[in-house]
């Protein structure tokens, strides 16, 4: 979809979303409120999320389909 002023918006699967999912389930976690200053003070899986998603590789969602054989 494009809008007005070159605005595009895309879809983004749920395991494109992991570091807005994960960051959610902490705050919900922890039961507090915390910010993070610098990207060291994040959690170890936050940080690996911002570094997996530097190296720009593809989210992929694989799909699998049961298949029934029937014997002849």
């Amino acid at each position: 979809m494009i809008l007005k002023q070159g605005v595009k918006i895309q879809y983004i699967f749920r395991e494109g979303n992991q570091l807005a999912d994960f960051l959610a389930n902490h705050a919900a976690e922890i039961d507090r409120k915390v910010e993070y200053q610098s990207f060291k003070e994040l959690p170890s899986t936050g940080r690996k999320i911002i570094n997996t998603d530097k190296q720009q590789i593809p989210t992929l969602r694989i799909r699998t389909r049961k298949i029934n054989h029937h014997p002849a």
